[in-house]
């Protein structure tokens, strides 16, 4: 679709700055879920895990 739009023969080519909004949330977080995969992935201890749970309670949110 992105291609289309910049090639510039998209349907709906009037719409490009509307979609491109959409396109750049969707498109971050795919990066951002890659992103907590992979540091997913590389944790692996349970000390660790409950560290993130306990951060993300007295925080909101887990540390990185």
């Amino acid at each position: 679709m992105a291609t289309e739009f910049v090639e510039g023969w998209h349907l709906l080519q009037e719409q490009a700055h509307i979609r491109a909004l959409v396109f750049d949330f969707l498109w971050s977080l795919a990066d951002e879920i890659d992103r907590w995969a992979e540091r997913s992935r590389a944790e692996g201890r349970t000390e660790r895990g409950i560290e993130l749970m306990r951060t993300a309670i007295q925080n909101g949110r887990p540390i990185r």
